[in-house]
């Protein structure tokens, strides 16, 4: 079974990552399309750029606080 996991940031330096099978197949910061260095803004062009299928995970970061 191949597992993939989309890892998406909207904090500073905002991205997108995508991890299959133990390995990185993709991973883009925000700041490359918009030109704004450590756009913090939702990845929304990253995501776009990210290879389209399913995923068999998600992952956000949270604060420790907000556990």
């Amino acid at each position: 079974m191949k597992l993939r996991i989309i890892g998406i940031h909207d904090s500073y330096c905002s991205g997108v990552a995508i991890y299959e099978n133990g390995n990185i197949s993709f991973a883009v910061n925000e700041e490359r399309f918009s030109r704004k260095k450590n756009d913090a803004r939702f990845p929304l062009e990253s995501l776009k750029a990210a290879p389209a299928g399913q995923y068999d995970y998600v992952a956000l970061p949270t604060k420790e606080s907000d556990i």
